[in-house]
């Protein structure tokens, strides 16, 4: 199934400064491309992003250069 209603709830009530925060990156996109295209729209709406397992987290000074890095 391709969709997720508690993913489009949690992307329809987030604000600019909270940090969206998943176990592993898996929870969140179903592959790398759509991965990418989810945080990239929470960063352009002001969402920082964590994963626990992968020690990401966009809010800390590396953790854009890590995804920056994944798109090219």
């Amino acid at each position: 199934s391709t969709t997720r209603p508690a993913l489009d709830e949690l992307l329809s009530v987030v604000l600019p400064g909270d940090t969206v925060c998943v176990w592993r990156l898996d929870r969140l996109g179903r592959n790398l491309p759509h991965l990418i295209e989810l945080v990239t729209d929470l960063k352009s709406r002001g969402v920082g992003f964590a994963s626990v397992t992968e020690q990401i987290d966009t809010t800390a000074a590396g953790g854009n250069t890590l995804l920056l890095s994944a798109e090219g």
